[in-house]
């Protein structure tokens, strides 16, 4: 990236910086503070210039991503760059992007939504889940490895496989929700999502009713253009980053 390009990425407002990487996808940014279901807590600030900087010098097609193939080198690239993040600024993107989902799921009155609890660095779904008792909030629990498979039930929770924190009591072979929330290393510009190499969010996207709404959940440094793809890789619906929701297709 040339020094002027450099500069013209200092001078940009965190409101210009909500938008979709690529141009064609309709995108909703919801700028405006949003306290709902957090009344005593203040909305984060979207991400600075400074840190969109090092994802683009990666995205802008002369960086690292251009040399990377695999889906190994994508997984470790990613991991890395959420992992460098602090915990203090994960924590504040997670509760933005917390809000934004409950505004999300009040406009269309969704009531039932599939989530999970973090692991490892990976953005924090506990404040919307603890903002919103009344909904009803269910989690995945590995059933099977070979093939994928997982089952999903409501807390109480307990560790589990891969240290994941998993329902006790898990009955249902499909999450029973209007809105089910997909983790990720990486989302790009058509939806597609980079996991950990499982392949069990890919097993259950291909088996939800049409009428389930996915979107993936994640920080705007986990964005890039492109990612590699396989046969048996599908796409969420829309992604929702602490800039906004980004919708990939027009029905939801």
């Amino acid at each position: 990236m040339n020094s002027s390009a450099k500069a013209g990425l200092d001078r940009l407002e965190p409101s210009s910086l909500a938008q979709p990487i690529r141009e064609g996808y309709r995108a909703i940014s919801l700028d405006k503070k949003l306290s709902i279901g957090f009344p005593n807590r203040s909305t984060p600030s979207l991400p600075t210039p400074s840190q969109f900087r090092r994802v683009l010098r990666a995205n802008d097609g002369s960086g690292l991503l251009e040399t990377m193939e695999t889906k190994a080198e994508f997984r470790a690239h990613f991991r890395a760059l959420r992992d460098g993040a602090s915990a203090a600024d994960r924590a504040a993107w997670s509760e933005q992007i917390c809000a934004r989902i409950a505004a999300f799921c009040l406009s269309r009155r969704i009531r039932r939504v599939g989530a999970f609890w973090p692991l490892g660095s990976e953005i924090d779904l506990r404040p919307l889940v603890q903002g919103h008792p009344d909904w009803v909030f269910v989690f995945p629990r590995i059933s099977s490895t070979n093939p994928p498979r997982l089952i999903w039930g409501p807390e109480p929770l307990e560790k589990g496989l891969f240290g994941l924190m998993e329902p006790i009591h898990a009955q249902h072979f499909l999450p029973p929700v209007q809105l089910l929330l997909v983790p990720g290393l990486a989302f790009d510009a058509q939806g597609f999502r980079l996991g950990y190499g499982k392949g069990f969010y890919d097993a259950l996207l291909g088996r939800l009713p049409e009428d389930v709404i996915t979107l993936g959940v994640g920080f705007t440094l986990q964005q890039t253009p492109r990612l590699p793809i396989s046969p048996q890789d599908l796409p969420v619906q829309g992604l929702m980053t602490e800039a906004g929701l980004e919708l990939y297709v027009s029905s939801v």
